[in-house]
Protein backbone atom coordinates (compact mmCIF):
# COMPACT_ATOMS: atom_id res chain seq x y z
CA UNK A 1 0.00 0.00 0.00
CA UNK A 2 1.33 3.44 -0.88
CA UNK A 3 1.46 6.07 1.86
CA UNK A 4 -1.13 8.14 0.00
CA UNK A 5 -3.57 5.20 0.16
CA UNK A 6 -3.74 5.05 3.96
CA UNK A 7 -6.92 6.64 5.35
CA UNK A 8 -6.34 10.11 6.77
CA UNK A 9 -8.66 12.69 8.27
CA UNK A 10 -9.68 15.68 6.14
CA UNK A 11 -7.27 18.60 6.51
CA UNK A 12 -4.79 16.37 8.32
CA UNK A 13 -2.44 18.52 10.42
CA UNK A 14 -0.29 15.57 11.42
CA UNK A 15 -0.84 16.53 15.07
CA UNK A 16 -1.88 13.72 17.36
CA UNK A 17 -2.01 12.83 21.03
CA UNK A 18 -2.67 9.88 23.27
CA UNK A 19 -5.93 10.50 25.13
CA UNK A 20 -6.19 9.62 28.85
CA UNK A 21 -4.08 6.67 30.08
CA UNK A 22 -7.25 5.00 31.35
CA UNK A 23 -10.65 4.03 29.98
CA UNK A 24 -12.80 6.31 32.16
CA UNK A 25 -13.13 9.43 30.01
CA UNK A 26 -15.45 8.49 27.15
CA UNK A 27 -18.67 10.07 28.40
CA UNK A 28 -20.60 12.78 26.55
CA UNK A 29 -19.43 15.22 29.22
CA UNK A 30 -15.77 14.33 28.66
CA UNK A 31 -16.27 14.69 24.91
CA UNK A 32 -17.89 18.11 25.34
CA UNK A 33 -15.06 19.22 27.62
CA UNK A 34 -12.15 18.04 25.47
CA UNK A 35 -13.40 18.55 21.92
CA UNK A 36 -12.96 22.36 21.91
CA UNK A 37 -9.45 21.93 23.32
CA UNK A 38 -8.53 19.30 20.72
CA UNK A 39 -9.87 21.53 17.92
CA UNK A 40 -7.94 24.53 19.24
CA UNK A 41 -4.74 22.46 19.27
CA UNK A 42 -5.33 21.39 15.65
CA UNK A 43 -5.49 17.68 16.51
CA UNK A 44 -6.11 15.29 13.62
CA UNK A 45 -5.23 12.00 15.35
CA UNK A 46 -6.15 10.71 18.81
CA UNK A 47 -5.04 7.39 20.32
CA UNK A 48 -7.72 5.90 22.56
CA UNK A 49 -7.05 3.26 25.19
CA UNK A 50 -9.69 0.56 24.79
CA UNK A 51 -10.55 -2.58 26.74
CA UNK A 52 -9.81 -5.97 25.20
CA UNK A 53 -13.32 -7.24 25.97
CA UNK A 54 -15.66 -4.37 25.04
CA UNK A 55 -15.90 -1.53 22.53
CA UNK A 56 -15.55 2.12 23.40
CA UNK A 57 -18.76 4.17 23.17
CA UNK A 58 -19.81 4.70 19.57
CA UNK A 59 -20.81 8.37 20.10
CA UNK A 60 -17.26 9.18 21.21
CA UNK A 61 -15.73 7.53 18.13
CA UNK A 62 -18.27 9.08 15.76
CA UNK A 63 -17.88 12.49 17.42
CA UNK A 64 -14.15 12.45 16.76
CA UNK A 65 -14.72 11.48 13.15
CA UNK A 66 -17.33 14.24 12.72
CA UNK A 67 -14.64 16.66 13.94
CA UNK A 68 -12.14 15.23 11.40
CA UNK A 69 -10.07 13.51 14.07
CA UNK A 70 -8.92 9.98 13.23
CA UNK A 71 -9.27 7.63 16.22
CA UNK A 72 -6.42 5.19 16.73
CA UNK A 73 -7.62 2.33 18.92
CA UNK A 74 -5.11 0.80 21.32
CA UNK A 75 -6.39 -2.49 22.69
CA UNK A 76 -5.18 -2.57 26.29
CA UNK A 77 -3.52 -5.49 27.99
CA UNK A 78 -1.61 -4.94 31.26
CA UNK A 79 1.32 -6.94 29.89
CA UNK A 80 2.17 -8.84 26.72
CA UNK A 81 -0.17 -11.84 26.90
CA UNK A 82 -2.00 -13.87 24.26
CA UNK A 83 -5.24 -12.27 23.10
CA UNK A 84 -8.58 -13.92 22.48
CA UNK A 85 -8.49 -13.68 18.67
CA UNK A 86 -12.24 -14.18 18.24
CA UNK A 87 -12.87 -11.32 20.63
CA UNK A 88 -10.27 -9.17 18.86
CA UNK A 89 -11.92 -9.87 15.49
CA UNK A 90 -15.34 -8.92 16.91
CA UNK A 91 -13.97 -5.66 18.34
CA UNK A 92 -12.18 -4.79 15.09
CA UNK A 93 -15.27 -5.58 13.04
CA UNK A 94 -17.37 -3.25 15.19
CA UNK A 95 -14.82 -0.44 15.04
CA UNK A 96 -14.53 -0.88 11.26
CA UNK A 97 -18.33 -0.66 10.91
CA UNK A 98 -18.12 2.71 12.68
CA UNK A 99 -15.47 3.93 10.24
CA UNK A 100 -12.39 3.51 12.43
CA UNK A 101 -9.29 2.39 10.54
CA UNK A 102 -6.32 1.94 12.88
CA UNK A 103 -5.91 -0.55 15.72
CA UNK A 104 -2.88 -1.73 17.62
CA UNK A 105 -2.33 -4.24 20.39
CA UNK A 106 0.31 -4.23 23.11
CA UNK A 107 2.56 -1.39 24.10
CA UNK A 108 6.34 -0.93 24.16
CA UNK A 109 7.30 -4.62 24.36
CA UNK A 110 10.97 -3.63 24.49
CA UNK A 111 10.45 -2.53 28.14
CA UNK A 112 10.57 -4.83 31.19
CA UNK A 113 7.36 -3.45 32.76
CA UNK A 114 5.34 -4.63 29.74
CA UNK A 115 6.14 -8.29 30.49
CA UNK A 116 5.45 -10.68 33.32
CA UNK A 117 8.77 -12.34 32.43
CA UNK A 118 11.17 -9.94 30.70
CA UNK A 119 14.18 -11.84 29.41
CA UNK A 120 16.06 -10.29 26.51
CA UNK A 121 16.99 -13.69 25.07
CA UNK A 122 14.67 -14.29 22.12
CA UNK A 123 12.42 -11.43 23.26
CA UNK A 124 11.30 -10.48 19.71
CA UNK A 125 10.53 -14.16 18.99
CA UNK A 126 8.42 -14.45 22.12
CA UNK A 127 6.68 -11.17 21.29
CA UNK A 128 5.92 -12.20 17.72
CA UNK A 129 4.46 -15.50 18.95
CA UNK A 130 1.63 -13.35 20.34
CA UNK A 131 1.70 -10.32 18.03
CA UNK A 132 1.60 -12.17 14.70
CA UNK A 133 -1.76 -13.89 15.30
CA UNK A 134 -3.20 -10.54 16.43
CA UNK A 135 -1.81 -8.73 13.38
CA UNK A 136 -3.22 -11.43 11.10
CA UNK A 137 -6.61 -11.17 12.80
CA UNK A 138 -6.70 -7.38 12.41
CA UNK A 139 -5.52 -7.71 8.81
CA UNK A 140 -8.46 -10.02 8.06
CA UNK A 141 -11.02 -7.36 9.00
CA UNK A 142 -12.12 -5.24 6.04
CA UNK A 143 -11.30 -1.58 6.59
CA UNK A 144 -8.84 -2.08 9.45
CA UNK A 145 -5.18 -1.15 9.12
CA UNK A 146 -3.19 -3.18 11.65
CA UNK A 147 -0.54 -1.15 13.41
CA UNK A 148 2.71 -2.73 14.52
CA UNK A 149 3.05 -2.08 18.24
CA UNK A 150 4.81 1.15 19.22
CA UNK A 151 8.16 0.65 20.91
CA UNK A 152 9.86 2.74 23.55
CA UNK A 153 12.59 4.87 21.95
CA UNK A 154 15.88 3.46 23.16
CA UNK A 155 14.65 1.04 25.76
CA UNK A 156 16.56 -1.78 27.50
CA UNK A 157 16.10 -3.73 24.29
CA UNK A 158 17.04 -1.12 21.67
CA UNK A 159 13.89 -0.22 19.73
CA UNK A 160 15.39 -0.27 16.23
CA UNK A 161 17.04 -3.65 16.82
CA UNK A 162 13.77 -5.00 18.23
CA UNK A 163 11.78 -3.72 15.24
CA UNK A 164 14.27 -5.02 12.69
CA UNK A 165 14.31 -8.45 14.33
CA UNK A 166 10.50 -8.58 14.47
CA UNK A 167 10.29 -7.75 10.77
CA UNK A 168 12.88 -10.45 10.01
CA UNK A 169 10.75 -12.91 12.02
CA UNK A 170 7.68 -11.94 9.99
CA UNK A 171 9.54 -12.76 6.79
CA UNK A 172 11.00 -16.02 8.15
CA UNK A 173 7.56 -17.16 9.31
CA UNK A 174 6.01 -16.44 5.91
CA UNK A 175 3.98 -13.45 7.05
CA UNK A 176 5.48 -10.78 4.79
CA UNK A 177 2.03 -10.26 3.24
CA UNK A 178 1.23 -8.24 6.37
CA UNK A 179 3.63 -5.53 5.20
CA UNK A 180 1.20 -4.66 2.38
CA UNK A 181 -1.39 -3.03 4.69
CA UNK A 182 0.27 -2.78 8.07
CA UNK A 183 1.61 0.51 9.39
CA UNK A 184 4.04 1.08 12.25
CA UNK A 185 2.86 2.96 15.33
CA UNK A 186 5.55 5.05 16.98
CA UNK A 187 6.07 6.74 20.29
CA UNK A 188 7.95 9.89 19.42
CA UNK A 189 9.31 10.89 22.82
CA UNK A 190 11.68 13.83 22.76
CA UNK A 191 13.15 13.25 26.25
CA UNK A 192 13.38 17.04 26.67
CA UNK A 193 15.50 17.42 23.52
Amino acid sequence: MRLADYPRPADDTGIGFHYFPDMNHYSREAFSLWMPILRKLGVSWLTLLAPADAVLPEPFIKGLQDAYIEPVIRIYTPTVVPLDLNQLRALATTYASWGAHYIHVYNEPNLPNEWDDFRTDALPDRFMDMALPALETLNSVEGIIPLFTPLSPGGPYWDLDFLRTCFDIMILRGKSFLFERMAVAIHNYAFNH
